[in-house]
């Protein structure tokens, strides 16, 4: 049959489809015949006239022509079903076996040949499983399956086959079997589908270039095409065309860009600019970045003047993003960028949390716990979030009527996964609240940089207090990304005495810096770090037991070895050569890219746990970088002693987040939000052989006066004047710095800071 005539039949039928959708019909209706063996007939046809024009034949030329005349006859006939076509499709195959070696010039039309049959079979069983979808019966849907178990097979064995007329055949016996499933499919489709008494069933499937009209149909590029967009297709429900519309769908150009990520191709559908009486169902393919979240995925529309991106989006089993729309023009899925200076995907966070069980029924029992975990913590771009699974360490300390009056431990223990929702209050400050272990409800108030790399949260909720920073999630870090110069402060308890009738807590800061040396594989620390402790001392050896205090500073020094694990987290520890499986003392996240590690650290010989903040800094700072607008995050602990009484003192806790600006000048001005002050205060009264002990808690409405002073950098960029209650030093490239509390005489504070970076001046 010519070309011409193919194309006309094909047209028809696609027309014939349209006519009866739009008059409600829902039998299944055969569509794009008379296509598989085309080749076959059109290389048939050009060889018998090339061998009639010849003016003498060969005998092997004569019994060519003769096998190729009867391959004409064969697919001059007007295919009726999918079923002549594959009939078709053996006799060409059996063709080319008797023609032997005179058939290798028939090669590209067989290889054509096939790749239509498998489209075709793609189509039908596409189809299948559209109907499938609507069925529950489960011997119905058992009955279906068994067929397309036969048609899997028929497949396999095509695959194997070593001859075209063999391989023919299997493809034949897998149409028989898929026509058999679909059959019974849209049978028991039809009977789920007006079990309520209203007929919903799929829409029939047409390719790329057919003709839709008000009935509507599934435009679609089949999945067992070479096509890039393979899968796209466009769901036009009845009534969304007034009259017949030829619709295309082709490859287009990657539109996707900025801070958005594409997660597939672009698909353009035509025409360009065709309105809709309803919204059509656009799906297209994606595929998820690494280190991304699916709930961020949306559908990007680019209509020519202006890109727009939903997240109201459905992620289909077959890998297609599907979505809505009222024209055409170009679809593509992709990640939508938060807005700037808003938390977006996962983080590694490194989270301290202060815990007081209180006991003001004077039971003669209360505790208080330090535990730091690492966790992955996820913000979505449609306002959800959740905690993952962590691993955590701890110390705490439970006070006890008799002697020696305190219980001290340690543990490592696995954390739980929190769900919660965020928003965004404004550049570079987002809130939150999620679920303490005892159903309170903590507040969490947090800052993020610019470009959303490193987030910061405090929280209060029951008697929790929490202080988090970290670090989106990225490539896994190598050993010589640890290589250099870095400034850290870190903040942790320590349990002394254990055991003993007179007892410390300890609350310590530290200021300090590293250097690394990947090939050793060591951390070096600076002899001019400082830390600072906090003693809170119970002497309940004697009576009336009363409650005393200790400050102290010392000099840093020493070193850590380290190793990168095989998740590119950094585990440390004093023992030199400890790795692997080995418990180590310190574990943390690097982000190269970012400058920042953040890790923990845990140690049961001396019942002490830190949370260590660090970002690389260069010897010679220039210290122009550190003028800016910054958010900031702080942590700070406060022991006061004989409050009210000489047998009682009190553990304060003030969380806050604010603003820090540097001027030219070099004049910093730091100012915190409102914030709410709990005093924790623990009483030991009574006889020292069985004390009696009782722990309330006071909050307190505060609102932190603004600061002003100069900064003073050193070379390093660290600014740490003697005197002053707070210290400071700034990541090399000047988007981050940190600061620590060494804390004045009359309040023994202790504490840690984070600054990130704004591009704007920040309110």
């Amino acid at each position: 049959m010519p070309r011409s005539a193919l194309q006309s039949l094909s047209l028809t039928l696609s027309t014939v489809a349209v006519l009866a959708l739009a008059t409600g019909v829902h039998a299944f209706i055969e569509t794009h015949l008379d296509e598989v063996a085309a080749p076959l007939g059109a290389y048939a046809a050009d060889r018998v006239a090339e061998i009639d024009g010849l003016g003498s034949t060969t005998k092997a030329e004569k019994k060519e022509r003769k096998l190729l005349a009867k391959l004409v006859k064969k697919e001059s006939r007007t295919a009726r079903s999918l079923r002549d076509d594959f009939s078709e499709l053996l006799f060409g195959g059996k063709t080319a076996k008797k023609l032997k070696t005179a058939a290798a010039p028939m090669r590209d039309a067989l290889d054509a040949a096939f790749v239509r049959a498998k489209l075709a079979l793609g189509e039908r069983r596409e189809f299948v499983s559209d109907h499938l979808r609507l069925i529950t019966d489960a011997k119905a849907l058992a009955k279906i399956q068994k067929q397309l178990a036969k048609y899997d097979a028929a497949r396999t064995s095509a695959a194997a086959a070593a001859t075209d007329d063999v391989r023919a055949k299997a493809l034949g016996k897998a149409e028989k079997a898929l026509t058999k499933a679909l059959t019974k499919a849209e049978k028991e489709a039809q009977k789920a589908a007006n079990l309520d008494g209203t007929l919903r069933m799929p829409a029939i499937r047409l390719r790329s270039g057919d003709t839709v009209g008000s009935g509507g149909a599934r435009i679609a590029v089949p999945a067992d095409s070479n096509s890039p967009i393979a899968g796209s297709s466009v769901l036009i429900p009845p009534g969304a065309l007034a009259a017949l519309r030829k619709i295309t769908i082709e490859p287009g150009d990657s539109f996707v860009g900025g801070r958005d990520v594409a997660a597939g191709p672009s698909v353009r559908l035509l025409p360009a600019g065709t309105e809709f009486n309803q919204p059509v169902r656009v799906s297209v393919p994606y595929t998820l970045p690494p280190d991304s979240d699916v709930a961020d995925l949306g559908l990007f529309h680019n209509s020519g003047t202006a890109i727009s991106g939903s997240l109201d989006v459905t992620l289909e089993e077959n890998g297609m993003l599907t979505g809505t729309s009222t024209s055409f023009s170009e679809f593509q899925a992709g990640l939508l960028a938060p807005p700037l200076g808003a938390p977006a995907g996962t983080y590694h966070v490194e989270l301290m949390s202060i815990f007081h069980r209180l006991n003001a029924d004077g039971s003669a029992a209360s505790s208080e716990v330090l535990n730091i975990t690492g966790q992955e913590w996820s913000f979505r771009a449609d306002g959800s979030g959740r905690s993952a699974l962590g691993a955590s360490v701890a110390v705490f300390r439970e006070t006890l009527g008799p002697s020696p009056h305190h219980i001290d431990g340690y543990s490592e223990t696995s954390a739980g996964s929190v769900d919660f929702a965020w928003e965004q209050i404004d550049q570079g400050r987002f809130s939150f609240t999620f679920p303490t272990l005892f159903g309170d409800t903590a507040v969490a108030e947090g800052i993020v940089s610019e470009s959303g790399d490193v987030i910061s949260f405090t929280a209060r909720g029951g008697t929790f207090d929490f202080f988090a920073v970290g670090v989106r999630a990225g490539d896994p870090a190598t050993a010589g990304d640890f290589e250099g110069r870095w400034v850290a402060v870190e903040l942790g308890m320590q349990l002394l005495d254990n055991g003993q009738t007179d007892f410390r807590t300890r609350m310590f800061s530290s200021f300090t810096g590293f250097d690394v040396n990947a090939d050793e594989g060591t951390l070096t620390y600076h002899d001019t770090g400082d830390t600072f402790s906090a003693d809170r001392k119970f002497e309940t050896s004697s009576s009336p037991a009363p409650h005393t205090r200790e400050l102290n500073s010392v000099a840093d020094g020493g070193t850590e070895d380290f190793s990168v694990l095989f998740s590119g987290q950094i585990g440390a520890d004093s023992v030199p050569g400890q790795i692997g499986g080995a418990k180590f003392r310190r574990l943390g996240w690097l982000d190269p890219s970012r400058n920042v590690f953040l890790s923990h650290r845990g140690d049961v010989s001396t019942r002490s746990v830190s949370l260590m903040l660090a970002v690389r800094q260069p010897a010679d700072v220039d210290p122009e970088i550190f003028q800016g607008d910054y958010r900031l995050a702080r942590i700070d602990v406060a022991a006061r002693v004989n409050t009210p009484a000489t047998t009682s003192s009190t553990f304060e806790v003030d969380l806050g987040v604010g603003t820090f600006a540097v001027g030219a000048d070099g004049n910093a001005a730091l100012e915190m939000e409102a914030i709410e002050r709990a005093a924790y205060r623990l009483t030991g009264s009574g006889p020292t052989t069985g004390m009696t002990w009782t722990s309330a808690v006071t909050l307190t409405d505060a609102t932190p006066s603004p600061v002003g002073f100069p900064l003073v950098l050193d070379a390093g960029g660290n600014h740490r004047p003697v005197g002053t209650d707070r210290w400071y030093g700034t990541s090399g490239d000047g988007d981050l710095f940190l600061g620590a509390t060494p804390g004045a005489d009359d309040d023994g504070i202790r504490g840690i800071a984070i600054g990130l970076r704004q591009a704007a001046s920040v309110e």
